[in-house]
């Protein structure tokens, strides 16, 4: 049993180890904003996944393959992201109410809603990761954004009202 730091590093190294990663983390937002310009935040990530679709009674592999991301955006709605390295084509997948979850080994599998291609295609897609960690990590952050997206917003405060005062007639 091997403990880890918070990226991943052995726990031996961590205290003797830091590294500056905030020139890296810019450099990913950019890459980010070049596909989607409303991303603001980057949650969690994973560095490899490989995509595949159920189709047919089958999974068949598709031509995704790279780095993912749970990314936070100005447009609401956070997003699962894949930066495609085999095609100029990404995975982009909301992370709504409509995206249904499921964890299996190294491999998360969802559902999406109604595709913004507007087919009601109901295709169930899995992603492989090549760090079980990276994908229970993601796993775990996706189901937590999708549980905020069914929380009831919260209440606002509440003032306590004064029942009105009664005015006395004036005296006669």
């Amino acid at each position: 049993d091997r403990s880890t730091g918070a990226c991943g590093e052995p726990a031996a190294l961590a205290p003797r180890l830091k590294v500056d990663t905030s020139k890296r983390d810019a450099q990913t937002l950019q890459a980010l904003r070049r596909v989607d310009a409303t991303i603001e935040e980057v949650f969690c990530s994973a560095t490899h996944v490989v995509g595949y679709a159920y189709k047919d009674g089958g999974w068949e592999r598709a031509e995704i393959e790279g780095p993912l991301f749970v990314v936070s955006r100005r447009a609401g709605v956070s997003r699962l992201v894949v930066l495609n390295r085999l095609t100029p084509r990404n995975l982009l997948a909301d992370a709504d109410a409509e995206l249904e979850l499921d964890l299996i080994d190294s491999y998360l599998l969802y559902r999406e809603g109604l595709r913004d291609d507007g087919s009601d295609e109901d295709v169930v897609h899995g992603l492989w990761f090549h760090d079980a960690d990276e994908a229970r990590r993601v796993h775990e952050t996706l189901g937590a954004v999708i549980a905020s997206v069914h929380a009831p917003p919260p209440a606002p405060a509440r003032r306590e009202r004064k029942p009105p005062q009664q005015q006395q007639p004036p005296p006669p």
